[in-house]
């Protein structure tokens, strides 16, 4: 009986013996198969995320403040390239939210970020607020230091073929302050900030209106005001194909005590009989040719020029 127990526990073990002879040559082909498709298909592998956060002294940014509440924060993203440097662009709003990414599968016309990777297009991305309320709004972004010659994006701005998070610092104002007055030869422009904000970045007036056919001011210099201050010129686009209308315009920089803003200039610098808008500018070095650029709304009021 021992005998022939032996002999059955024997046969079933060469019989398992010969069965995996004959199939683990084809149990490790198909590991190896599986195994490839698997990396090749992983989505993850070279996928690309651009994060943009907006903070006041270092927090997030609250939707609504004082007498103002904001409907909505809107981020952005432009992609350029050589052949077209007016710039492919596209918003996505986010309600309350103080950040935003957008990734390689997002869609800027008719293709994706992916598809401009490839071909290693330079970028750029803003934030905005704004409310039912004219002159209540603001918008950051990251510019080159040539802002106003597309030409040079390519090599000024990022590029998409690597992770990206950015964080605009912003000043925050008390909407009601905001003045305009007109006092013999001067202007003067009062805007108070909301609360002690820590950068010590400086702050700029800037007057701009349309330019119009004859205005014989001379032209700007590409790079971003901060770089020309205290005479009017024409801000050109370079870039008539993109819509993009010439602007004239003034900048000087602001008077900051404690949370008092004030900008004070002659009107000989502006021309008699012109209507200009009014904003308040920030700017913040990101690095050697790169920009943060805060621009509010243009103030409730113009500045009429007698």
């Amino acid at each position: 009986m021992k005998d022939m127990f032996k002999k059955i526990i024997i046969a079933i073990v060469m019989i398992l013996v010969i069965l995996l002879l004959f199939f683990y040559p084809k149990m490790s082909l198909f590991k190896q198969f599986v195994s490839t498709t698997t990396l090749q298909g992983n989505p993850s592998a070279g996928f690309h995320e651009y994060k943009i956060s907006v903070t006041h002294n270092g927090k997030p940014t609250e939707i609504g403040y004082t007498d103002s509440t904001y409907n909505n924060f809107t981020y952005g993203i432009t992609v350029y390239n050589k052949s077209s440097i007016c710039g492919y662009f596209s918003e996505a709003t986010r309600e309350k939210s103080s950040t935003y990414v957008f990734d390689s599968n997002t869609k800027v016309g008719d293709k994706t970020l992916k598809d401009y990777e490839n071909e290693g297009y330079p970028f750029d991305v803003y934030v905005s607020a704004y409310t039912n309320d004219m002159g209540r709004g603001w918008k950051v972004r990251m510019v080159p230091r040539d802002a106003y010659d597309s030409t040079l994006n390519w090599e000024q701005l990022p590029k998409l073929s690597q992770d990206f998070s950015v964080n605009f610092d912003i000043p925050l104002f008390n909407i009601s302050s905001r003045q305009i007055k007109i006092s013999g030869k001067n202007a003067s422009i009062h805007a108070e900030l909301l609360d002690d904000w820590k950068s010590e970045n400086d702050l700029y007036c800037v007057m701009e209106r349309n330019y119009d056919a004859g205005d014989n001011s001379p032209t700007c210099p590409t790079k971003l005001s901060i770089f020309y201050q205290n005479y009017q010129c024409i801000q050109s686009y370079l870039l008539p194909e993109c819509d993009n209308p010439n602007r004239i315009v003034y900048t000087v920089k602001a008077v900051r005590n404690g949370k008092n803003i004030d900008c004070i200039f002659p009107l000989e610098d502006l021309t008699s009989g012109k209507n200009y808008a009014v904003r308040i500018q920030y700017y913040e070095q990101m690095n050697t040719n790169l920009y943060l650029r805060y621009r509010s709304d243009p103030f409730i009021g113009t500045l009429s020029v007698p």
